[in-house]
């Protein structure tokens, strides 16, 4: 009779038995299929579903029109702030005092100063906080006029000032394309969205940032060398500037004229609401850079005649 109460314990075993079923979800794991989006089957597929004429024409009515693009344009030229001609004033030490200056003074998570042609805004200085509180300057990034903010400061030729959420797409007056339509304009063929998203591909494919800062990303055009876009400076605008800005986001822009034309603006973000940023105090400083700007036209020139 005694042997039974040790034949008791051997019911313990079916714990041990239901154990083998803890190993379905490990099966389970192989069916992140997340690379399916990227065949070219599913490419062509969502291609197909977002770009039409119709939603092209939808798009572009988002985008402001300048009235005087044609004229800007010439200016822009004959100020030697073309894409391809500003190597030489990106990180200049006169237009990276004035961004440090006005976010010491208005302390904004941003202030940058970049040239606009007719395709791009190319930064001579974008003074960004890191989300560890560091400050760096990322001068040399450039964004497609289609993705920046300032498209609006151009269009209004004057201080433009703005509370809103970028991630609400309710910047007052300020309507931006949203992700997925920048995606169908850079997948319809624009050679500028479709050179960003690259930055940003190579960028999300480097998680832990292994990849230094300093290393240029692969672009098919880069007109700055050395000075050209980097992983740090991807990683400094779609990591530590966008994701503070998404919530709530405050834009000042501030035109940067030569010879009566915006060339460029002068501008500060920040990641909450403000209204004390003062407008007369935002044109002094874009009026410091159209000094260095005009100071440099005519240099060129000198150098041109000679």
């Amino acid at each position: 009779p005694e042997a039974a109460p040790e034949a008791a314990p051997e019911p313990e075993a079916a714990p041990e038995a239901e154990a083998a079923p803890e190993a379905a979800p490990e099966a389970e794991a192989p069916v992140t299929e997340t690379p399916a989006p990227l065949t070219p089957e599913a490419v062509s597929a969502k291609f197909e579903e977002v770009v039409n004429a119709d939603q092209i024409r939808d798009l572009m009515k988002h985008l402001p029109v300048y009235d005087n693009e044609a004229e800007r344009l010439v200016a822009v030229k004959e100020a030697g702030l073309e894409t391809a001609d500003v190597t030489d004033i990106i990180g200049a030490d006169e237009l990276t005092s004035i961004t440090k200056d006005a976010m010491d003074e208005f302390g904004v998570c941003t202030a940058y100063i970049g040239s606009i042609d007719a395709t791009r805004q190319t930064y001579q200085s974008w003074r960004q906080k890191h989300l560890d509180g560091s400050v760096h300057d990322h001068a040399g990034m450039w964004l497609p006029n289609k993705l920046g903010m300032c498209k609006h400061t151009v269009k209004k030729n004057d201080v433009l000032q703005a509370n809103g959420s970028l991630a609400e797409n309710t910047l007052e007056g300020m309507p931006m394309l949203s992700v997925e339509e920048m995606q169908a304009m850079a997948m319809a063929g624009d050679k500028e969205m479709g050179r960003i998203f690259g930055d940003v591909t190579q960028m999300m494919s480097d998680p832990e940032g292994k990849i230094p800062d300093e290393q240029l990303t692969q672009e098919d055009w880069n007109p700055h060398g050395e000075k050209g876009m980097t992983y740090g400076k991807t990683r400094g605008f779609f990591q530590h500037a966008l994701g503070p800005w998404m919530p709530q986001t405050h834009y000042s822009g501030v035109p940067i004229k030569v010879n009566g034309e915006t060339v460029a603006t002068f501008c500060v973000v920040d990641g909450k609401h403000r209204h004390d940023i003062n407008a007369d105090r935002m044109k002094e400083y874009a009026a410091r850079a159209q000094k260095v700007m005009e100071e440099r036209a005519v240099a060129r020139k000198v150098a041109q005649a000679a």
